[in-house]
């Protein structure tokens, strides 16, 4: 995150980067022990520390899908369907607009 930001920021400059936050998944967990919540907060930390806009889309995005079966905006738990993506567009341009 310290590289990837740090050369975001070099190139481009804080004005035009910004980070979208994963969605939550049925499946959070992984086979290290670790959570998709673990790296949430990490670069949510680098990010804060750098004053790096983002996105929130863990903590302030779509409801955590249930199962890995299709639903309302998921098609399988982890990768967003046609209205999942129409959220996250919606977002984004809204984002944009305020910018």
């Amino acid at each position: 995150m310290e590289n990837l930001t740090n050369y975001l920021l070099s190139t481009y400059g804080k004005e035009k980067v910004c980070f979208l936050l994963p969605l939550r998944r049925a499946v959070e967990e992984r086979a290290d022990g670790r959570t998709l919540l673990d790296y949430v907060e990490v670069i949510k930390e680098v990010l804060i520390e750098k004053g790096i806009d983002y996105l929130d889309f863990y903590d302030n995005g779509l409801p955590k899908p249930i199962s890995t079966q299709p639903d309302e905006y998921f098609a399988d738990g982890l990768h967003p369907n046609d209205a999942g993506h129409d959220w996250v567009a919606e977002q984004v341009a809204n984002y944009l607009k305020n910018k």
